[in-house]
């Protein structure tokens, strides 16, 4: 999240989260996002972004396209062997240069949400540190996704 404000409403959005995200599906917070140096990807599957969804460029816009306005999911899942399944994915955005990978720990089937632009994802694995090769599973909406969305 931006510390310095753009706009005179940025400064209501983390109060607003405090109190709307408890009670949302997306299991990720901003925290959780960290920054990741994008040349150490060495897998990674490229996902196309959808036109229609806005551009979430100030906290404020962020907090309501992630919350209300982004409605596309994509569904992953990496390729894991049996002693190593736990995981952390990531993405990188081409357009905006930005690249994060979320700190949670996660097992299974994965939904991301699906933005303006491009992005390519990546899983870690959690005991090995390698990148697992992931593979789409389906596309859907976010109400009708019943998973783990980050």
């Amino acid at each position: 999240m931006r510390t310095n404000p753009k706009h005179k409403l940025d400064i209501l959005c983390p109060i607003l989260k405090i109190v709307w995200e408890p009670f949302v599906k997306i299991s990720s917070r901003g925290w959780h996002w960290l920054e990741f140096d994008q040349t150490k990807i060495e897998r990674s599957l490229s996902v196309k972004g959808y036109p229609d969804a806005k551009r979430r460029d100030t906290a404020w816009q962020n907090f309501i396209q992630t919350h209300f306005q982004w409605q596309h999911v994509v569904i992953l899942e990496p390729e894991t062997d049996d002693t190593d399944k736990e995981y952390q994915i990531g993405f990188y955005e081409p357009k905006s240069g930005v690249c994060q990978k979320c700190s949670l720990v996660l097992r299974g089937l994965t939904g991301v949400l699906v933005g303006p632009d491009d992005a390519s994802y990546f899983a870690v694995s959690l005991k090995s540190g390698k990148f697992l090769k992931l593979n789409i599973v389906d596309t859907t909406t976010k109400r009708k996704f019943k998973g783990r969305l980050i």
